[in-house]
């Protein structure tokens, strides 16, 4: 019985997850993050770490348009916790774009840049293209970094990041959006 519970708990977390996605790509925040929140505590309960990840990175895209840059930070935060114990690599990648996120909201354009950079290099390292709502996300963090500091500095920035691995940049980016928090 027990087991049955927690794969009905996984199946309801990932219903959440997926109709979250729906939501946000339709542009419908408030019901994007009321699902993911839904899906966070219902995979909590699970104890589904791969959809808590999910729930908590996608989240942060979300806080970050409500202007919430420390909720951001601290759900991408767990997130990267999550992702590095369950060995994902893509994952990690998906969380450096809400890193540079949070850094392009903390008015570190020079960070910002470098770590989006990092997750663009990890994706074609890794021969996967972002899907289409995260995709959004860092061209809008992308252009936030660019509004902060000149082309040449972007540009440079934007290359120490694609040159880091992808465990150095999460690194990296995790002191430099703790030390601003």
């Amino acid at each position: 019985a027990g087991s049955s519970r927690a794969n009905d708990l996984w199946a309801l977390g990932l219903a959440r997850v997926a109709r979250c996605e729906g939501a946000r790509m339709a542009g419908d925040d408030g019901l994007a993050l009321s699902l993911n929140l839904e899906s966070l505590e219902v995979s909590r309960r699970a104890g589904d770490r791969f959809n808590i990840t999910l729930g908590l990175v996608n989240s942060s895209h979300l806080f970050l348009k409500r202007g919430d840059a420390p909720a951001a930070a601290r759900a991408l935060r767990e997130a990267v916790i999550h992702h590095r114990d369950l060995g994902s690599a893509w994952g990690l990648a998906y969380a450096l774009i809400g890193l540079g996120g949070v850094a392009a909201f903390q008015a570190d354009g020079a960070g910002a840049a470098s770590i989006l950079g990092a997750a663009e290099a990890a994706f074609t390292r890794l021969g996967i293209i972002v899907q289409a709502p995260d995709r959004a996300d860092m061209d809008r963090y992308v252009s936030r970094a660019r509004e902060l500091i000149s082309a040449d500095a972007f540009s440079e920035a934007w290359e120490v990041g694609t040159a880091m691995e992808l465990e150095d940049a999460v690194r990296y980016a995790t002191e430099r959006v703790g030390r601003t928090e």
